[in-house]
């Protein structure tokens, strides 16, 4: 499957969807993501369905794409499966905010 811009937008708002509850018809692509209350323990739930798709991704990805269109845009650069870890993603702090998240998220499951 290509990862077109209109097929990345499903895949991220039925992640979205999923972990949230938030209507994804309500979405758009300037939709800012934390004014949708994804926060750091949502967005590593969200980061996991992704990667079913494409593959490792950034745990930080949610952080560093803040909107719904950029976060598209960055998906659609991607060949399924090829993801985009740390080489491929913005990573400002050597990957603690990563680890930070990933310790998070067990925490609260």
């Amino acid at each position: 499957m290509s990862n077109t811009p209109e097929v990345c937008n499903e895949l991220v708002s039925n992640a979205i969807e999923a972990e949230t509850g938030f209507p994804v018809k309500s979405l758009n692509e300037e939709t800012r993501l934390r004014d949708i209350g994804i926060e750091s323990v949502l967005s590593v739930g969200i980061v996991e369905r992704l990667e079913k798709h494409f593959g490792p991704l950034s745990k930080s990805l949610m952080l560093e794409f803040d909107t719904l269109g950029a976060l598209v845009t960055h998906l659609s650069s991607i060949q399924s499966g090829e993801g985009s870890e740390r080489g491929d993603s913005l990573d400002f702090d050597g990957g603690l905010a990563s680890a930070a998240l990933t310790r998070l998220a067990r925490l609260h499951s």
